[in-house]
């Protein structure tokens, strides 16, 4: 089971939701989910993410939830600056992202600067930068190899699954 969760960055807040399980990879749910949350606003992610549930995993109790991104329990993940958001998933991934696939949109006013991991334990991968509306997804919070990350706009203008009735 491929697993995926939903981030919603704003100046002040992260909007989150419970992990999805099951193929939330790009072929897979990925480019629908990615596409939903791009257009997902702080005002529309609790009903956004609650139909998505209904329409693709039925769980009965789905959560979802609105973290203050000042709050001191983020540590050294999360680090608001004067001119940028840094999100660093390179440390202690698997306790604070821990899903196989991360999407991450861009709510703020200002750039996020996502640390990505490498594919060595502990050294940190290159820095992939968020702008303002964009949403990206990460693979284990990694950006080594092309297939670890797409945005939106790759899925809008490449698409790689197929709709029902056989056309991109």
């Amino acid at each position: 089971m491929t697993r995926g969760t939903g981030y919603l960055i704003t100046d002040e807040h992260i909007y989150l939701h419970d992990e999805f399980n099951g193929d939330m990879y790009r072929d897979g749910h990925g480019e629908n989910f990615i596409l939903m949350l791009d257009e997902t606003t702080p005002e529309n992610f609790q009903k956004m993410l609650h139909n998505w549930n209904a329409n693709n995993h039925s769980y009965d109790d789905f959560n979802t939830y609105r973290e203050l991104l000042k709050e001191p329990d983020f540590e050294d993940h999360i680090k608001v600056k004067d001119d940028i958001i840094e999100i660093n998933l390179n440390i202690d991934y698997f306790k604070w992202w821990f899903s196989d696939w991360i999407f991450i949109k861009n709510g703020s006013s200002k750039d996020i600067h996502i640390i990505t991991r490498s594919h060595i334990d502990g050294i940190a991968g290159k820095t992939v930068i968020i702008k303002k509306d964009e949403t990206y997804a990460f693979y284990f919070g990694q950006a080594v190899n092309p297939e670890d990350t797409y945005t939106a706009e790759d899925v809008r203008n490449n698409p790689i699954t197929k709709e029902e009735d056989g056309e991109n």
